[in-house]
């Protein structure tokens, strides 16, 4: 005997919901449709797979602020060194103007000999000249290519450089004004005189 589907006696067959048709998966709410499939458009109601919204913060741009030429390091280095030059200018112009004056002579003295008279002295460490005065006689002559080891000088009696009336000025080398044997004038200069006639009697001879 046959049974006929659906009848009595036999398994009654499942039929589909008559409202259900063909569904295409992706289409639930939810899923969104990455494309228009076989002709049919999205949804307008999925949601889509792009945001209106940045992801990223847009950085604004830096504006570069100019430095002032004042705070440059390379003017401020030359402000620097142009102030310390002015500072040690100033300094030394009023150590010269205020200064002790010319280096001083003392301690001059003089011995004579058979061709010769000795003359020594102390002082700093700076060149002097040597000058020959006659007394009463507005002549001077310098002999400082005689002076030795900074501190003496060795002169002959001979060539008519010095007589027995003749006295000698020693003062430093940088010393300006006139030669005289007057002591105030010796005083302000620094320098220091003697003469023959005070020589006392040696017989050294120039070394």
């Amino acid at each position: 005997m046959t049974i006929a589907p659906g009848t009595a006696g036999g398994p009654a067959l499942a039929e589909a919901p008559a409202d259900e048709g063909q569904r295409r998966l992706g289409w639930s709410v939810g899923q969104p449709m990455l494309f228009e499939t076989w002709g049919v458009p999205a949804d307008s109601s999925k949601r889509s797979l792009s945001t209106g919204e940045s992801v990223l913060p847009e950085l604004a741009e830096d504006k570069a602020v100019a430095k002032s030429f004042f705070r440059h390091p390379a003017f401020i280095v030359s402000i620097s060194t142009t102030i310390v030059a002015v500072v040690v200018g100033v300094v030394m112009t009023v150590m010269g103007v205020l200064g002790d004056g010319p280096a001083k002579v003392s301690d001059l003295a003089i011995t004579g000999g058979e061709g010769n008279v000795h003359l020594t002295w102390t002082g700093p460490d700076v060149p002097f000249s040597l000058y020959v005065i006659e007394p009463g006689s507005d002549e001077v002559l310098d002999v400082s290519q005689l002076v030795r080891k900074g501190s003496e000088a060795w002169v002959p009696k001979f060539a008519d450089l010095i007589t027995d009336d003749s006295c000698f000025v020693v003062r430093a080398a940088e010393t300006s004004g006139d030669v005289t044997l007057d002591p105030s004038n010796l005083e302000s200069q620094g320098a220091a005189s003697v003469c023959v006639a005070d020589a006392t009697d040696a017989t050294d001879a120039p070394e």
